[in-house]
């Protein structure tokens, strides 16, 4: 997706219809097509319309006017109830779900502004990256050892909590070692 992403944005810049429209073309081929031992899951072209997506979002959302973006909850929402009992492919399904969520949960959050929830949010996005990096390693290694057991919604919600926690303990550690060992070899170059 890195190795896209300029040529993407170049594209979405100069024809945001057409770069969405041909996001949705690649990831109906792709799902169609693919027969690779990889889950399509992780398949990065068939990601693609969510990537765009979120391009686009910041072309859509202005945090200036909370009454458009209540609206803008509204139509997702909408979207998003309507799309529940449709046979669509599922790529569209999980673009359309996706940016349902982060749509309602962008605009929410212009409501939501007071100073420990921005450090809150502060600390998840500085950390996000390393999140990426290590949350399914740290899925693969946790929920098997609940695989067999039912949880009820208080345990399902805890269990979550558990993994947030050492997901974004990790990441801190990793993102603070790194950036402690880049600064050294730095120092060391110059």
């Amino acid at each position: 997706m890195y190795m896209i992403f300029p040529f993407l944005r170049y594209v979405f810049l100069k024809y945001k219809l057409f770069a969405i429209l041909l996001c949705v073309l690649i990831s109906l081929l792709v799902e169609k097509f693919y027969h690779f031992e990889m889950s399509i899951l992780r398949f990065p072209l068939y990601r693609l319309l969510e990537f765009v997506l979120g391009m686009s979002f910041i072309y859509l959302f202005n945090a200036s006017r909370k009454c458009l973006n209540l609206i803008l909850i509204g139509i997702v929402g909408a979207l998003f109830y309507l799309t529940i009992g449709l046979n669509i492919p599922i790529v569209l399904h999980l673009a359309i779900e996706g940016i349902c969520i982060f749509t309602c949960l962008a605009c929410i959050s212009e409501f939501l502004d007071n100073l420990i929830l921005r450090r809150v949010i502060g600390f998840m996005s500085k950390y996000s990256y390393g999140a990426f990096l290590v949350h399914h390693v740290m899925f693969y290694q946790i929920l098997p050892f609940f695989k067999t057991r039912h949880l009820n919604l208080f345990n399902s919600y805890l269990l979550f909590s558990m993994l947030l926690l050492i997901i974004y303990s990790l990441s801190f550690l990793l993102t603070n070692v790194t950036s402690f060992c880049l600064t050294r070899v730095t120092a060391e170059i110059q």
